[in-house]
């Protein structure tokens, strides 16, 4: 049993404010006047007492970090006992400014991520499957990257189109300059802000991932040349030209046992990608909008249900706000409603 809706309060908080917030500081009575989640004297409105909980003692935190062409944008939605199933989400500007949103349930930060790649709900087609290490997907990557920029060569030069097949320094410089670059036009870079950790692209471990798509069958070595197999043409027509990405990771709070799990998608001209780390491996496909949207829902929902088994596992019971009668959940400690502190019940 959850309480009954209520909708998301937005509020914009110089950095300063959000500080002391975070650490369950007073404000002044100047600053109190500017931010409505104030009273004159400084003191926590009951409505905000929850959010401003999660903000300076999260139980898990959902992070959703897009790229599009507007730029990139990073939100964090913060939850735990003290929210009874509600998020608090946090937006800082680079000027220092912050936006928080108070009560958010999963829809509201699937649709961050769902606004950013376009997501209607479409069930398209899907069929590519990718199961490749990290190292050979930003190889791939960069062998791609490499093969676009000789063809956007070409163009501009009105010659005809090169064949596919670079060298392997040429794919070495691509993948390097793909891993330092913040263009997310390309694929690397794109892919990159998709992953959790980006490893080192030494000689030995640029060479075990040439290896590695030899043996997927993708590449091809020609002595000190790369050559993309045919077959994979069709492939790598789906990955050209990256629009926007999105990537959602649900992670513990502070104190708690490390844990997190990552999900992303990635829309390019031609289609709709998803991208999951399972253990060390990278699985990558295409994917119809109504299946990712899915993985996103399912990912929030079950790892929010996974960190805070307290709130998931709540008696089905009604209980009540002792001080406007709003619907709550006995794990909650103020209501969603009013803010009220509630009373323990036996």
């Amino acid at each position: 049993m959850t309480a009954d809706p209520v909708a998301p309060t937005i509020l914009n908080l110089p950095g300063a404010v959000l500080a002391r917030l975070r650490l369950r500081g007073q404000l002044a009575p100047a600053e109190a006047a500017a931010a409505d989640l104030a009273d004159s004297e400084g003191k926590i409105k009951g409505y905000w007492k929850p959010a401003i909980d999660l903000l300076a003692q999260p139980g898990f935190e959902v992070i959703v970090e897009t790229d599009t062409t507007d730029g990139p944008q990073r939100l964090i939605a913060y939850g735990g006992a003290a929210g009874g199933g509600s998020l608090v989400s946090l937006l800082e500007a680079a000027d220092g400014t912050a936006t928080i949103g108070w009560p958010l349930g999963v829809e509201d930060v699937l649709a961050v991520a769902a606004a950013a790649l376009g997501l209607e709900g479409r069930a398209d087609p899907s069929g590519v499957r990718l199961d490749l290490s990290v190292e050979a997907v930003l190889v791939l990557a960069g062998f791609l990257d490499g093969l676009r920029e000789a063809e956007l060569d070409c163009l501009i030069q009105r010659q005809p189109s090169p064949a596919a097949v670079i060298g392997k320094a040429a794919v070495r410089l691509a993948t390097t300059t793909g891993l330092a670059s913040a263009d997310t036009r390309w694929l690397l870079p794109a892919l990159r802000r998709l992953l959790p950790a980006v490893p080192a692209l030494g000689g030995s471990a640029f060479d075990h991932a040439l290896e590695e798509l030899a043996g997927a069958a993708i590449l091809v070595a020609q002595d000190e040349a790369l050559a993309m197999v045919p077959d994979f043409e069709p492939v790598r027509r789906l990955l050209l030209a990256p629009l926007a990405t999105a990537g959602v990771t649900v992670a513990a709070g502070p104190g708690a046992p490390p844990h997190w799990s990552r999900l992303g998608g990635l829309r390019t001209l031609a289609a709709l990608w998803g991208i999951e780390m399972v253990g060390d491996r990278v699985r990558i496909g295409t994917i119809s909008e109504v299946t990712l949207l899915e993985g996103f829902r399912q990912q929030i929902a079950g790892e929010i249900a996974a960190l805070a088994p307290a709130a998931a596992g709540a008696p089905s019971e009604t209980l009540f706000c002792h001080a406007c009668g709003g619907k709550v959940l006995k794990t909650q400690a103020y209501c969603a409603a009013c803010g009220a502190r509630l009373i323990p019940t036996s």
